[in-house]
Order: C-alpha cells, then sequence, then structure tokens
C-alpha cells in the first residue's frame, strides 16, 4: 500500500506577523486518513519538532517562523518520504494592501 501525502497550506497566519503554519493531511489510495509521525526541521530557525497527525491522517502546525524547513514522514512498514523543500512564506493574499 502507498501513501499519499498532501500539504494543504503554507502560508501566513497574519499580514503583519513574520509566521506561517502547514497543514498536512497524508492519506492512503484510497482516500482514507493515515495516522503518521511527521519531523519538521529547519537548521536556519533552530526548530526540530516530531509530531503525530490525528486519526484522519491531517496535522496543524502554526507560528513557524519563515524559512526552509524539511519535512519527513514515517510510518512502521513503509519507507520514509521526506522533501528538503517545504517553505513557510507569506501567502499571496497577505501581502495584498486593502
Amino acid at each position: 500500500m502507498k501513501l499519499v501525502i498532501v500539504v494543504l497550506w503554507c502560508a501566513s497566519l497574519l499580514a503583519q506577523s513574520n509566521t506561517g503554519e502547514l497543514r498536512l493531511k497524508v492519506v492512503d489510495p484510497s482516500g482514507a486518513g493515515v495516522k503518521v509521525t511527521a519531523t519538521l526541521a529547519s537548521q536556519a530557525n533552530q526548530y526540530h519538532n516530531t509530531l503525530t497527525t490525528n486519526d484522519q491522517g491531517a496535522l496543524d502546525v502554526q507560528r513557524l517562523p519563515y524559512g526552509i524547513y524539511q519535512l519527513t514522514i514515517e510510518q512502521p512498514g513503509f519507507a520514509p518520504v521526506s522533501s528538503r523543500s517545504t517553505f513557510i512564506r507569506p501567502s499571496p493574499s497577505s501581502m495584498q494592501s486593502n
């Protein structure tokens, strides 16, 4: 069985802040959520956190400093999946003037 990882959102929490959030959903090929361990790390921001998705495969990490993060997803019985270029940056909508 393969796992499908979907990064739903990497965006700014507030227009005036220097932090964003990561929303993640991990599903199997049938679309069912999968509970996995996710490690998020940024050497530049001195950030390292190991988290677990909920039973629906969802995870929401808030107040992440802007930058490049390495995201690693692990589940027993599967090879780890890793992305070394997960960007946390302002969303286009947060950069627009009102």
